[in-house]
């Protein structure tokens, strides 16, 4: 996830719209996307647009969560006292998840 995040990225547009949120200020159009004045310190976004973009957001954070409580809870349970594994662990692809390796 930390590779999407970066210029050029999958995620990187929601990268960009909480930066503008955390250190500029955020203008939400609900018709068009246009500025009168540009500034470096206000970015405009399309209403609808900024709405997906924060439920993905809030899903792609809730699944990281999700993942990182199941990795912390197998490790727990896959680990002898001294550090060493009990076992193997699995770690689906993401078309094994969605259902897609059909």
């Amino acid at each position: 996830m930390s590779g999407d995040i970066e210029a050029g990225g999958f995620l990187q547009q929601k990268r960009a719209m909480r930066n503008s949120s955390t250190h500029r200020f955020t203008i939400l159009h609900d018709l068009g996307e246009s500025a009168n004045r540009e500034s470096r310190y206000i970015d405009h976004y399309s209403l609808d647009e900024f709405i997906d973009q924060l439920i993905e957001t809030l899903q792609l954070t809730r699944a990281v969560l999700l993942y990182f409580v199941e990795m912390v809870s197998l490790n727990e349970h896959l680990t002898h006292e001294d550090g060493t594994f009990k076992g193997q662990l699995f770690v689906p692809d993401h078309d094994w998840i969605r259902g897609e390796d059909e």
